[in-house]
């Protein structure tokens, strides 16, 4: 056919060869396949293959069609003979409309390389009009393209195909810069094998795969099918694939009709035509290895019951100039195909600008990559072709062109391989899920077709857009491909060619910089340096916030900038509690993946097998079955683990309390019971609340996936914002304390950031953060505060019209009491005391620590995510690849410090902006937790009582270590149960040829739920034993002074003072940001932070030994020296020494006062506690009681005796005064102090008897309410307008009424309610005992009387108070 020294031509593997055939000056009368036929020829193959048959029956039942042809090696011990391949008809060359008598072009490829010859056989004395058959000779041209452009080596570049670029070009002059591979090839400047040519490095070109999990997509026409060829071989059990060179009429002459193939739904089958999955992917087939020096099957392709490779387009078949097979590096480095419209701009590398991944500002941009004059190769073609598949019926599963936007319809590699590394199909299928498969994406056109049309049409426009990233001048990544299906019109006749027409526009061009930065195609050290210049501009915000506060703050003495303080303080605690939270956690994650991912004894519990399967009966060994009980399986440790953190949790949080005693407050002193604390019930009520929460992520998790939320992005973001607050509020509502709910904003706040990461692109992932990260700093200094702040004005405002109806209520009948009512109402409010802003720095730092477990949590959630990955598919979902985490968790670790930092600069804002002394209550904090009495803080039953009861556990645990440990370990409770419930919803996902996991038809359910929890209890011993040895020791609390007063250590742990900002010392409202620092609650603090300064100034004045002997003797110190009150009980100063030895029993209520008062000031003191085992203070002696004498009272100290003494001697004197006071008043104005008891019978409610203390404790607390606050230190106008002598010298401004005074005060109210009346008279005290009748029809007879209006503004104030 041509003059050629060889008839036998040469390529090499997946190259392509072109040979066309010039038959127009063969005689009109020869006719094809009467008179002559073209059959091809292979290097060591008898059998010659004719282009217009079909060898081989694919897809025959059983797959036993087909025939081994190409053999690397022929070894006689697996083939009995030379295969021979059976002929079938079934080429559209064939045709009759095909003109045999025109130019004849055919294109030949291989997996492997070959050598063919052309031959047309002549049918002798069919044809004998002319013998002279010369007509046929020099008819042939050969043309061979091997991928070229992908990734080579620039010694070796082929100018060949720069025929339309006009610059000059500098070629090189040798190749010694080369390096040999492993793999190179030897071929001559005409493309033949030549072994004196130099050495070269193998072709490379991307590839395509097919993956067989997809179920919903019908098998590709041109894919071949799997054989078995059992006449031939010894080995029945040998898979065959792809053993036959792929020829192809690539015509491109207008004048040839584009036939489809006359498919057959009877054997033979060609290509695959109807072919199902069980047929298309035998479940047995495998890709056994029989050549062991190579490792590879010489005998099968790339494919096997997984995945396919090959090196052409699937599903785009019957095309002009390519027939059924289209080369991928053909569209891509061709410049131009005949017949063809369209053409590739290719680009000589040193021409060529590459996207620098570090120099931006090199790069082009996206203009110039779609230019006329590109830097970068550029392709455009429009390749008409036919549908051959059955497009009159729309089978199950669908046709490629039937699939919904967002599909995945085949893969290409990201980069470029050689014939050697396409062998390879194990390092193809690792490849699944990661981004070095390219996914064929459907794209949404710009029209949407109706539904019924799609079901019934086909598309007459078929777009397939490859993109790459240029990473250097001669290497290319392929990294986004999309498939649009638009212009679908309706199937009328599917014999008509024109219903089955369509035409191909394939794009290939360069990504700009934006582009390859969103779709992750830079190396990660690109990200890291961008994750860093991130949270530098973080910290440069954070520092430009605190500067602008600095400038503009409105505190006259600004507090200093603190950064190492604050970095001691506020970091490392909550980096320690969760590095102590990870300890028993990756245990466990790792005896998971030795028992449901890795080959071991336990691998049972790995797959389903015939003796521990479900209840039914077990008869399936499909694959997809199995891999659902793993995953199920693999759900539920997950859950019992999730079950066991949280109940563990729930305990800490919860802790159980030191006991205490309570007696009853009645008049019999032998009556005890205890408290009941109902640990256990909050604990099941607080995981319930866990599993609630659980529930509230998986619907988010679901919420995220759907198109609403990738469309409305943003506007998802803001309002899963704001039902976060609603959500916190209502958990703070059935909880009651923010420590129990914070775990909850956690792990939904870690549920947001995951889904976060399924935004459209990078970009809009890392604003996201952005924008997220400046919406909690507004949040923690302005949103937060702002809202606290309206709602206490809202309750402010509540409890003033609540007082308003109150008072309207009981003077509603007084005439002309409208002044005085209003001046009770507003005085009121000026008399309480100012709001301490401890409660908003906790909650404010409350905020912090949240935030600081989340940020630690972030990419360690990021790495679950992945690990669980094959089970769960979380990423999947998200259209996350398996190795793009890496960028996510890499993001997470970087951010860390950056966020710490900024955290640094907002505690500063908080001081600046509010006033708040977060410094000074941090280093408080750091001080209490250590010097806790209990190693666990959290059992300490000592809580601030000042503090709201919703933030008093905050306050207890001082934020410490154990604070973060207790978040953290909650939040990994809920975040496994989360992810244990996902795994089972998530199943269908990837697999819908089984049915979903059914943890109760699994009878090794239990077995799993005994193994997990055996390996929970077992890593809790560990911990325990461990910690117990290691963490959180401290040394015993040792006094600051001895018994004898004297101080220990003067220097030891000693506090600074606060910057009181130049104002005096006791002015009130000065000081820590206005702060009343003569309140009780602020002395109690600031006694306790101060302790040692303060004894230190004491024995300054006075030694301790000598200012103990004084307490003993009972006398007072002096006020010019100490300046502080007197106690609340002296009634007249000093006692006599005889009172010392009288004798007075005190109730049940008074004891208990006294000895909760002893145990808490030798607790303050740092003194033993000795008042646990309950002693009898009710005598001067030592002796107990006769219904005490199983109790062992513990032997008193001296000092101890004498304090409580001195307590008992002030008592008793106050009991006398109250007597003698009760003699001297006259009737016309009772005493408040009255004791005599009321005998009321109307009443069943119990009547407790109130003490001399009690009456006491009232009138002190009554005195105080009407207390005048801008006098200090004077006397109190008692309510009887009697100057009182006890009253001197209290300073009781700012007073707090605490819940044990109003619980007192609440039950002296009883008593005189119980009285049945007031007495009458003029100027009758409001409180009077005595009562004449107890009878409801006496108290209607004698009216309420006439009080004056500051009397009745104090007692209705006092009224409120109480009942609030």
């Amino acid at each position: 056919l041509r003059n050629s020294p060889s008839q036998w031509e040469y390529i090499e593997a997946l190259a392509v060869a072109e040979f066309s055939l010039d038959f127009r000056n063969i005689p009109a009368e020869m006719k094809y396949r009467d008179h002559f036929e073209i059959v091809l020829y292979y290097f060591n193959k008898t059998q010659g293959m004719k282009v217009h048959k079909v060898y081989g029956s694919n897809g025959a039942p059983g797959n036993t069609g087909g025939c081994p042809y190409l053999t690397e090696v022929y070894n006689p011990a697996i083939y009995n003979n030379e295969p021979t391949c059976a002929e079938f008809d079934g080429t559209w060359f064939e045709s009759t409309l095909v003109d045999k008598h025109g130019i004849l072009k055919f294109t030949i490829m291989s997996h492997t390389e070959i050598y063919f010859r052309v031959e047309i056989e002549i049918y002798h004395g069919a044809f004998i009009a002319n013998k002279n058959f010369t007509a046929f000779k020099n008819t042939m041209t050969v043309k061979k393209y091997y991928p070229s452009r992908a990734d080579y080596d620039p010694s070796f570049e082929d100018f060949s195909v720069y025929t339309n670029f006009s610059a000059p070009l500098s070629r090189p002059t040798s190749t010694a810069g080369f390096q040999e591979s492993l793999c190179t090839v030897q071929r001559d400047s005409l493309g033949y094998k030549n072994a004196n040519s130099p050495a070269r490095p193998c072709s490379r070109l991307f590839l395509a795969a097919l993956d067989s999990s997809n179920t919903n997509l019908n098998v590709a026409l041109n894919i071949e099918a799997p054989y078995k060829a059992i006449q031939y071989t010894t080995q029945n059990n040998l898979w065959h694939f792809q053993t036959k060179p792929w020829v192809d009429f690539a015509t491109t002459n207008s004048s040839v009709p584009l036939l489809w193939q006359p498919f057959s739904y009877v054997p033979p089958n060609v290509k695959g035509v109807g072919l199902k999955f069980d047929i298309a992917y035998p479940s047995d087939w495998s890709n056994q290895v029989m050549n062991p020096s190579s490792g590879l099957n010489p005998d099968v392709g790339s494919g096997d019951n997984e995945m396919i490779v090959i090196p052409y387009l699937p599903f785009f078949s019957s095309c002009r100039g390519f027939d059924s097979h289209i080369p991928i590096f053909r569209l891509f480095e061709t410049p131009s195909i005949q017949g063809i419209d369209g053409s590739c701009k290719l680009i000589p590398s040193e021409y060529t600008r590459e996207v620098n991944q570090y120099l931006f500002w090199t790069s082009p941009s996206a203009s110039e990559l779609t230019s006329a004059t590109p830097p970068q190769d550029f392709c455009s073609w429009t390749v008409q072709c036919k549908y051959e598949e059955q497009i009159d019926k729309a089978p199950l599963p669908k046709r490629w062109y039937s699939q919904d936007p967002g599909s995945v319809l085949f893969y290409l590699t990201r980069d470029a391989y050689n014939f050697e590394e396409y062998r390879d199909l194990g390092m193809f299928k690792s490849m699944k899920n990661t981004d070095q498969l390219v996914e064929a994406i459907i794209g949404t056109p710009a029209t949407t077709p109706a539904a019924s049309l799609v079901a019934v049409g086909v598309p007459r426009s078929v777009g397939l857009t490859v993109q790459y990233y240029q990473r250097t001048k001669t290497q290319k990544k392929i990294i986004a491909i999309e498939v649009m299906l638009d212009n679908y019109q309706e199937v009328t006749n599917a014999s008509n060619s024109a219903d089955r027409s369509y035409s191909l526009q394939v794009l290939f061009h360069g990504l700009d910089y934006q582009d390859c930065l969103n779709k992750f195609a830079f190396d990660v050290a690109v990200y890291l340096v961008l994750y860093v210049f991130v949270g530098i501009g973080m910290v440069f915000f954070a520092a430009f916030f605190w500067s602008f506060h600095r400038l503009f703050t409105r505190l006259g003495s600004p507090p200093k900038f603190r950064f190492v303080s604050y970095l001691t303080l506020t970091a490392l605690p909550p980096i320690q509690g969760f590095a102590l939270t990870m300890f028993p956690l990756w245990p466990m994650i790792g005896f998971l993946q030795l028992l449901f991912y890795q080959t071991s004894p336990l691998q049972i519990l790995q797959t389903q097998t015939k003796d521990f399967g479900p209840w039914d009966t077990y008869t399936s060994s499909s694959q997809a079955e199995q891999l659902l009980v793993q995953q199920g399986r693999f759900a539920v440790g997950l859950f019992v683990v999730a079950s066991y953190t949280m109940w563990q949790a729930s305990r800490l949080m919860v802790p159980k309390k030191e006991s205490v005693d309570v007696e009853e407050a009645t008049t019999s002193e032998s009556s005890e019971s205890k408290v009941w604390l109902p640990e256990f019930w909050r604990m099941t009520h607080i995981i319930l609340c866990f599993f609630i929460t659980a529930m509230v992520g998986c619907i988010l998790f679901e919420y995220s996936l759907t198109t609403m939320f990738a469309t409305n992005f943003w506007i998802s973001k803001f309002l899963l914002k704001i039902f976060l607050l609603f959500y916190e509020g209502f958990l703070e509502e059935i909880l009651g304390e923010s420590l129990l709910v914070m775990p909850h904003s956690i792990a939904i706040d870690l549920v947001v950031s995951i889904a976060t990461m399924g935004a459209a692109t990078f970009l809009d992932f890392m604003q996201s953060f952005i924008l997220e990260t400046l919406l909690n700093i507004a949040l923690r200094i302005y949103i937060d505060p702002g809202i606290d702040a309206a709602l206490e004005k809202y309750e402010w405002a509540l409890r003033v019209y609540k007082r308003y109806r109150a008072q309207q209520e009981i003077l509603r009948d007084e005439e002309g009491a409208d002044d005085d009512l209003d001046m009770a109402l507003w005085e009121d409010e000026e008399d309480e005391e100012t709001k301490s802003p401890v409660e908003d720095i906790i909650s404010s730092y409350a905020s912090y620590s949240a935030e600081s477990i989340g940020t630690l949590f972030a990419p360690l959630t990021i790495l679950f995510v992945q690990w669980t990955e094959p089970n769960i598919g979380m990423g999947a979902a998200y259209g996350i690849k398996r190795t793009q985490f890496v960028y996510f968790w890499v993001f997470g670790f970087v951010m860390i410090p950056f966020l710490l930092v900024k955290d640094l600069f907002l505690h500063n804002v908080t001081e600046l902006h509010h006033g708040w002394k977060v410094y000074d209550y941090m280093k408080y904090c750091k001080h209490r937790y250590s010097k806790r009495m209990f190693r666990w803080k959290a059992v300490d039953p000592n809580e601030d009582e000042s503090i709201n009861e919703g933030i008093r556990s905050l306050d207890l645990l001082c934020f410490s270590s154990q604070y973060y440990f207790v978040l953290s370990l909650a939040t990994i409770g809920i975040g496994l149960l989360i992810m244990s419930l996902e795994a089972l919803i998530r199943q269908t996902d990837r697999i819908t040829s089984a049915s979903p996991y059914n943890p109760f038809q699994d009878k090794m359910l239990p077995f799993v739920i005994v193994i997990m929890f055996a390996l929970c209890k077992w890593l809790h011993w560990l911990s325990i034993y461990l910690g117990h040895r290691i963490l959180w020791r401290h040394k015993p609390v040792k006094a600051d002074v001895d018994e004898a007063g004297i101080l220990l250590d003067g220097e030891k742990n000693e506090l600074n003072l606060p910057d009181w900002g130049g104002q005096p010392f006791g002015t009130g409202g000065g000081g820590m940001g206005g702060i009343d620092i003569t309140s009780d609650s602020f002395r109690h603090r600031f006694f306790e932070a101060n302790k040692p300064w303060i004894i230190q100034q004491l024995r300054q004045t006075m030694s301790p030994r000598a200012q103990l002997e004084a307490l003993m003797k009972g006398e007072a110190q002096p006020e010019d020296t100490f300046g502080v009150r007197q106690d609340i009980s002296d009634d007249e100063g000093t006692e006599s020494d005889s009172d010392l030895e009288d004798k007075i029993e005190l109730d049940a209520a008074a004891k208990l006062v006294a000895r909760r008062w002893l145990s808490k000031t030798r607790r303050r003191l740092g003194l033993p506690d000795k008042s646990q085992s309950g002693i009898n203070i009710s005598s001067d002696d030592e002796t107990t009681s006769d219904d005490e004498d199983a109790i062992r009272v513990p032997k008193l100290s001296p000092v101890s005796s004498e304090i409580a003494k001195l307590w008992l001697s002030k008592v008793r004197a106050n009991i006398r005064a109250a007597d003698q006071g009760r003699q001297e008043i006259g009737p016309a104005r009772q005493d408040i102090s009255s004791d005599d008891e009321s005998d009321s019978n109307q009443d069943d409610r119990p009547v407790i008897a109130i003490s001399a203390q009690t009456r006491m404790i009232a009138r002190s607390w009554l005195s105080m309410v009407r207390h005048d606050g801008n006098r200090r230190n004077t006397a109190l106008a008692d309510v009887s307008d009697d100057d009182s002598s006890e009253s001197e010298g209290l300073n009781i401004a700012g007073i707090n009424v605490g819940p044990k005074a109003r619980a007192i005060a609440k039950q002296w109210l009883r008593e005189v309610r119980n009285s049945g009346r007031i007495q009458g008279g003029q100027g009758g005290g409001i409180s009077d005992d005595d009562s004449s009748s107890d009878s409801s029809e006496a108290s209607m007879i004698n009216p309420p009387p006439q009080l004056s209006s500051k009397a009745r503004a104090i007692a209705l104030a006092w009224l409120r108070s109480i009942r609030q």
